[in-house]
């Protein structure tokens, strides 16, 4: 493993692409090229006017980390008060702070309208859709099992059915070559379909029979059986789905919240009492208040303009 300074940002592709003398150092090279997530897609979120830095998405203001687990008993009142007040966030050079992050509101506007957070509306409702999940949730990959219940949430919300999609998992490093060859026949069949009905019922109507959610353990047995992220079954019982530090902050399971609506500290909101001096810690760490995720999110609207049809 190779060490960098704390100030320079050199995630994945910078690497190969950009030579590492011409890379950004906070020290050494302050206008260096910069490769961080966002200052790879200046050109779809922008700069801001008084920094000259990319515009961030990135927000957890408000963000109560353990909730789940301190309503449930899992964690104690000090173990959820020292998370949060500890949690902290990144500046734009992807160091740790004190401060929690905070999404520029432009950027925040732009990810919704220009498509950038999948919202499961636009065509992809009346799409054909394989979703094919090698498990890799052992792995701290972030292509986790989960991703494929928060794209079904927004399926269900933007259209109210989701069966234009089928679910493969797969225990092994591996891929379903036939899903290719039913894939084909699947859009085959669509195209040849003159009658009556819109596209969503059409796409549903000529799924092929064998089509179905399924599971492939390590050895190859396929097992055949509605995915579902909480579910009983055999596919839950050997690769589990497992929510994300959002989710298990109160996020909703389709996980498209950027920035949530912040509320009071309200002490019903909490299955673990909390005392006074406990309450007044918790309004301390959150002082403008925390997520109230009953409502959509900050800058949070459908898509226009780009990326209407897929």
């Amino acid at each position: 493993m190779r060490s960098f300074s704390p100030g320079m940002i050199l995630p994945g592709n910078c690497e190969s692409t950009v030579p590492r003398e011409q890379v950004y150092d906070a020290k050494t090279r302050p206008h260096g090229v910069r490769c961080g997530l966002h200052d790879n897609l200046v050109n779809v979120y922008g700069r801001d006017s008084s920094t000259g830095l990319a515009r961030r998405a990135l927000d957890n203001a408000g963000v109560q980390y353990g909730l789940v687990a301190f309503n449930a008993g899992q964690i104690s009142s000090e173990q959820f008060l020292e998370l949060n007040a500890n949690m902290g966030g990144y500046d734009a050079d992807g160091n740790i702070i004190a401060e929690r992050s905070r999404a520029d509101r432009q950027a925040l506007r732009i990810a919704y309208r220009k498509g950038r957070v999948n919202s499961g509306g636009g065509d992809l409702g009346s799409m054909p859709i394989i979703d094919i999940r090698p498990y890799r949730d052992t792995d701290a990959d972030i292509h986790d099992r989960v991703r494929s219940f928060s794209t079904e949430e927004r399926l269900k919300r933007a259209n109210r059915r989701v069966d234009n999609r089928v679910i493969l998992t797969y225990g092994a490093r591996s891929s379903d070559t036939d899903a290719v060859r039913l894939m084909d026949r699947w859009l085959s069949d669509i195209a040849a379909d003159s009658s009556a009905g819109s596209a969503i019922d059409k796409t549903a109507r000529n799924k092929p029979e064998e089509l179905t959610d399924a599971c492939w353990t390590g050895d190859g047995e396929k097992i055949s059986e509605p995915a579902s992220m909480d579910g009983g079954g055999r596919c839950n019982e050997l690769f589990a789905a497992h929510r994300d530090p959002r989710m298990a902050a109160g996020a909703p399971l389709a996980d498209d919240i950027l920035k949530c609506q912040l509320k009071p500290v309200d002490p019903a909101d909490y299955k673990q009492p909390l005392g006074g001096t406990e309450l007044a810690r918790l309004r301390t760490i959150f002082p403008e208040g925390v997520c109230d995720y009953s409502r959509s999110g900050v800058e949070q609207q459908g898509i226009e303009g780009a990326w209407l049809r897929y």
